[in-house]
């Protein structure tokens, strides 16, 4: 169960680094061929491409694996801030309200996107 929330922690940072960060290169670019070569069979949605993801995580390309690991380090850290929030806009706004309660590392992560 612990590691479902994590998840779901990890894809709000997603969604919300991606939607909030402009056209910038997002998780999604990042991992984009990986996805295409490794799961390409994996039904979207539900955070089943997430899953295949870190399932291959030794098979990733280096730009994946530093996309998936910033979600990783990051996550626990919105779901704590923010994790009361359920949609897109609003765990945007809760970031952008707490981005001084964020590490270093998050903060610049959501900053480079």
């Amino acid at each position: 169960m612990k590691a479902r929330q994590l998840l779901a922690g990890s894809l709000l940072l997603l969604c919300a680094l991606s939607s909030w960060a402009g056209n910038a290169a997002t998780p999604q670019s990042a991992c984009r061929a990986d996805y295409s070569r490794l799961c390409a069979d994996t039904q979207p949605g539900g955070g089943r491409i997430a899953q295949c993801l870190k399932a291959h995580q030794g098979e990733l390309s280096g730009a994946c694996q530093a996309s998936m690991d910033i979600i990783s380090q990051c996550g626990e850290q919105v779901k704590k801030l923010c994790g009361t929030q359920t949609g897109r806009a609003e765990v945007r706004q809760c970031l952008q309200a707490h981005a001084n309660d964020l590490s270093a590392e998050c903060r610049a992560a959501i900053a480079s996107r």
